[in-house]
């Protein structure tokens, strides 16, 4: 009966609460009136996925073409705005940063803190798409890690990284 598993998009929720637990950089939001207000950690956790209060983070998840649970069923497509989004916004490039210290340290401030590039670079294939990297990828990351034209080495993981967020192997559930 379950011969194989089906490949599917991520929802935008599904892939902003990935970033957010792969890079350890929380995002809170809180929604109601002032009075009244719910905290929020994960976007999944949301009561209802339309008419979100956020402004930025709503556009980001209207790209993923959102439905409202009721009676507008979610579409599996893919858009050209959903890739910028994951490319150019603030909320994806802030998850690839390196910030933070001991609890609150991301991913790529942990990576980078005694560690060799071998170790750097399965780190951040582990903890962002769960696997080992391959041997091209190796390769890759070891020539752009070892190039000093690229910048220190906390700029070069957060490049990675955020070359690894933009992966498709990331908003897809394999």
């Amino acid at each position: 009966m379950y011969a194989r598993k089906l490949v599917r998009r991520l929802w935008g929720e599904e892939v902003h609460d990935a970033l957010v637990i792969a890079s350890g950089v929380p995002s809170v939001y809180r929604i109601g009136d002032v009075g009244n207000q719910t905290v929020y950690d994960y976007a999944m956790q949301f009561r209802d996925v339309v008419n979100m209060p956020g402004g930025a983070m709503n556009t980001w998840f209207d790209s993923f073409f959102r439905g409202n649970r009721d009676n507008e069923k979610r579409s599996t497509e893919g858009s050209t705005l959903q890739v910028l989004n994951l490319m150019n916004d603030g909320f994806t490039v802030g998850k690839s940063r390196v910030s933070g210290t001991g609890a609150t340290a991301s991913l790529a401030s942990r990576a980078i803190t005694g560690t060799t590039d071998e170790q750097l670079v399965s780190t951040l294939y582990i903890s962002a798409l769960s696997r080992y990297p391959t041997d091209a990828e190796k390769a890759a990351a070891y020539a752009y890690l070892s190039n000093s034209a690229n910048g220190t080495r906390a700029q070069k993981a957060e490049d990675l990284l955020w070359a690894l967020y933009n992966k498709v192997d990331f908003f897809f559930n394999y």
